[in-house]
């Protein structure tokens, strides 16, 4: 059953390019804005 799903998703997960470079994306873009919130929380202490 397991094994089944996995063959069934992995297709997926892979042919769906665009959506995984948004996730990339959206990941860099969210740790730089979380670098520059604790960069201003030091300068603000």
């Amino acid at each position: 059953m397991i094994e089944e799903l996995k063959k069934e998703s992995t297709p997926f997960v892979t042919n769906d390019e665009p959506a995984m470079k948004l996730l990339e994306v959206a990941r860099a873009h969210y740790q730089k804005f979380i670098k520059l919130m604790r960069k201003k929380k030091k300068n603000e202490e």
